[in-house]
């Protein structure tokens, strides 16, 4: 996977910014606004992931308890 979007820094005042096929200046203070807004979104998704995989893993540990509650010791699950 790769990020779609890329920055060159021309100086210290302006920033080629690449967007798909075309490139935007932009100044280095919209660069950074750019920047923490793509990775604020980011973060935002990561904890969405992570919120989701956490009620994964309570409703494994769910079905777990009634699958050895059914079966007791005759089946072996694994611990993950």
């Amino acid at each position: 996977w790769k990020w779609p979007h890329e920055m060159a820094f021309i100086d210290d005042e302006e920033v080629l910014h690449n967007f798909g096929d075309s490139f935007v200046m932009l100044n280095k203070d919209e660069a950074e606004e750019s920047l923490e807004t793509k990775k604020s979104m980011l973060l935002n998704s990561v904890a969405s992931c992570e919120e989701k995989l956490s009620q994964i893993r309570v409703e494994m540990a769910t079905l777990k308890s009634k699958l050895y509650g059914k079966f007791g010791k005759s089946i072996n699950l694994e611990e993950s």
